[in-house]
């Protein structure tokens, strides 16, 4: 008597990527090669923008990484949507390069960086449809918080945050004993030490970056409204707090080992800070109902 196979048949499994043309992936390679020849001056300019001294987007480099990660998360979804390429968005590329070519004689960076980020935009279109377009949308915005376009936002908020985050810093120092003097708005003296509370201290920085952080917690999170808006309303609280402790942390040492001391403390306690922001937010996320 012959045996019967009760096996079920192997499920197919979606594919990792969607399938491309050998003619779409060289059109991407050249766009691709356009791309960095159109931006290059651009692009050199980033480095600065990232690591220069007293930068307020030093978070910038790990932000194409963040944009990333929030992809990875969404491919499983995105590997479904099929790729139906808008040719005429080649019209809108072209007209974006030529915009930008104008826009590269001059050092209107934001410009710039908006214009990279409508070209990286028609790409998707040109290749993936507006399917794709609008499902990388969120990503693609992300990508922002690398870029100066909160120049206004630091021009206009870091002195009130500077004050802010001395009176708070001020009264940190004078519960732990140290009897801080208030030689003015933004200067703390301590018995061996004086604390000068300068602009790169502002805690501006900080709160750029713990803002980028917010965001991308939010954004792979999937938490309800109500937790994505009490995530965002700690971004400010948060930074104020740490960036006091911060300073208080800079007077005790410059106070307890002296001027040396405290200044290497000040060299290496903002990356401290960032840090224990961001386990602070992971935790906070995970409380608000991310598993």
């Amino acid at each position: 008597m012959t045996e019967l196979d009760l096996g079920t048949a192997p499920v197919e499994k979606a594919p990792l990527a969607p399938k491309l043309s050998p003619q779409t992936w060289a059109v991407i390679g050249i766009a691709c090669a356009g791309l960095a020849a159109a931006f290059w001056t651009f692009f050199r300019w980033l480095p600065t923008n990232w690591f220069g001294d007293d930068t307020y987007y030093a978070h910038g480099a790990i932000v194409p990484i963040c944009a990333g990660l929030i992809i990875w998360d969404r491919w499983p979804k995105l590997r479904e949507i099929p790729v139906k390429g808008a040719n005429w968005a080649i019209v809108l590329i072209v007209g974006l390069l030529y915009v930008t070519w104008f826009a590269h004689r001059t050092d209107m960076r934001t410009v710039q960086s908006v214009l990279l980020l409508l070209v990286l935009g028609a790409g998707i279109l040109f290749v993936g449809g507006w399917r794709w377009l609008k499902a990388l949308a969120i990503p693609l915005g992300y990508l922002g918080f690398a870029f100066p376009f909160f120049d206004r936002i630091v021009d206009q908020y870091t002195q009130p945050l500077q004050r802010m985050s001395t009176d708070l810093s001020f009264l940190l120092l004078k519960v732990a004993g140290l009897k801080p003097y208030k030689a003015d708005a933004t200067t703390v003296l301590l018995n061996r030490f004086t604390l000068d509370v300068g602009v790169p201290c502002s805690g501006m920085k900080l709160l750029l970056a713990v803002g980028a952080i917010s965001v991308f917690f939010i954004l792979i999170a999937k938490i309800k409204w109500w937790g994505n808006l009490l995530l965002l309303a700690s971004v400010i609280p948060l930074t104020l707090v740490v960036n006091a402790i911060r300073i208080a942390m800079i007077g005790w040492v410059g106070n307890t080992w002296g001027d040396k001391a405290g200044h290497q403390f000040h060299d290496y306690s903002g990356y401290l800070s960032l840090i224990l922001c961001f386990v602070v937010l992971m935790k906070f996320t995970k409380v608000l109902g991310w598993k």
